[in-house]
């Protein structure tokens, strides 16, 4: 036996409920079960230097405290440097959209860096109610839901590395490996500074000394590559956590519905007589008054039914569900309306980069760029959709039960939770905006109206 909190009324009470069809066996094989993909996420962030193992020495952490600092620090002196290089490149439209996009890049990434120190703690709450409260409980039968859930949080992890690995690539290895692409010597005696920095470097950056000549430009060009690499790194390890969450979300929302779905036949495994608690059919004659209208007694029903004790444990999945979506809305409400400014002007200067005429190592590192910003912000729309959809599938599910045939105790239950599963739950990416195929769409449109109006602007 278990209890729940009874929803229906003033007073909250624990009443007991039927064990769910589940035998000490399966209950234990529950507790143990947890999702592989948690693990490869709190290592990415401990070499992050975001999380701090519990088995760490004293002095490592110490260390993980100073490394956000030193972390932070960095990022700074990377966007005031660039900040620098627009200002003293002004009118030079090809620098300043290509300073322009990597600047951007920057603060979107120390953006998410800052929001996941600040708000670590509940982040990590929600990760332990996930872990206690969704998966541990589950059914045994639901999850190869979950499995699936964790396959696609993968593929789309190691697509999002593959991306990354591509931009840096792109972007540091091939100006040195294709030499012959470049028209330009590699000692740099005929080339000038735009040249320099837009051909022979990572990113472009106020300099306060000659960097042309030799170990300063190897000092310069490593110093950038580890740079992108950190920032690339720690910005996946945020947007993986948080990917994790809005899909297990997204799930919690699926087998809620699956389990209204399959009521009748859950309630069976627990070897309850479903025909037991039907109405009969002349329920109407002597279960109302004489006005039709059902008693109170009929309204409170019997305190035993399993039918609607299991919908009061639905409507309690289903509200903490809700209040789950209002904590992760909180968690990426600033640092989400910072990407949604950035990400289109960021999306702008790389795509006017890209349709200028490039040499072949200019094109890969702009469109890859490029591609990298666009899945970033697709795949929080792809979770948000599917979040959508999948909340508003919880009301088709309700209704497709059995209600007509049921008491009345499990009938004054419906519209509780039907009037709240009419409003479809939605992620939102800062104040005004909200997490879906839509808002990604206006996206595009923004940034190739940018796009658009930047040629007209240099021709």
């Amino acid at each position: 036996m278990k209890t729940i909190r009874e929803l229906s009324g003033t007073d909250q009470k624990q009443i007991a409920i039927p064990a769910t069809g589940k035998n000490a066996d399966e209950t234990e094989e529950n507790s143990v079960y947890e999702l592989q993909i948690f693990k490869l996420n709190f290592a990415l962030l401990t070499y992050s230097g975001l999380w701090i193992p519990e088995s760490s020495s004293k002095l490592s952490k110490i260390l993980y405290n100073v490394f956000p600092l030193l972390q932070l620090t960095h990022m700074a002196i990377t966007i005031g440097s660039q900040v620098i290089a627009m200002v003293i490149y002004w009118g030079n439209m090809r620098v300043i959209t290509y300073t322009l996009g990597t600047t951007m890049g920057c603060v979107i990434t120390c953006c998410d860096y800052i929001n996941f120190m600040y708000r670590k703690r509940t982040v990590l709450e929600m990760v332990h109610h996930m872990k206690t409260e969704f998966i541990a409980k589950m059914r045994p039968k639901y999850r190869k839901l979950l499995d699936s859930t964790e396959r696609e949080a993968k593929f789309l992890t190691i697509l999002r590395v593959v991306l990354a690995v591509l931009a840096i690539t792109s972007a540091g290895l091939l100006p040195i490996i294709n030499k012959d692409a470049s028209a330009v010597d590699i000692d740099f005696k005929n080339m000038t500074t735009e040249q320099i920095i837009t051909e022979k470097l990572v990113l472009v950056m106020y300099i306060p000394f000659e960097f042309r000549e030799s170990p300063q430009y190897e000092m310069t060009f490593l110093y950038q590559i580890l740079s992108a690499s950190m920032m690339v790194f720690s910005s996946q390890s945020v947007d993986l956590l948080l990917m994790i969450l809005m899909s297990l979300l997204a799930a919690r929302f699926k087998i809620l519905g699956k389990l209204l779905d399959e009521m009748n036949e859950n309630i069976s495994e627990d070897k309850i007589n479903y025909e037991d608690y039907i109405l009969p059919d002349d329920f109407s004659a002597h279960s109302s008054n004489f006005e039709g209208i059902p008693d109170e007694t009929a309204l409170t029903g019997d305190k035993d039914d399993p039918f609607r004790l299991y919908l009061v444990d639905c409507i309690r999945q289903h509200e903490s569900a809700i209040q789950f979506t209002y904590k992760l809305n909180n968690v990426v409400s600033i640092a989400g309306m910072l990407q949604m400014i950035n990400i289109p002007i960021m999306m702008c200067a790389t795509g006017y980069q890209v349709t200028q005429g490039l040499n072949i190592n200019e094109f890969c590192k702009f469109l890859t760029l490029l591609v990298l910003i666009m899945y970033k912000l697709f795949v929080y729309c792809w979770f948000g959709q599917d979040v959508l959809d999948q909340s508003e599938a919880v009301q088709t599910s309700l209704y497709g039960t059995d209600w007509y045939k049921l008491k009345n105790s499990y009938k004054s239950l419906i519209p509780t939770m039907l009037m709240r599963a009419t409003r479809a739950v939605k992620l939102r990416n800062g104040v005004f905006n909200e997490l879906h195929f839509a808002s990604y769409s206006a996206v595009l449109n923004t940034a190739y109206s940018y796009i658009a109006l930047l040629r007209q602007f240099n021709e």
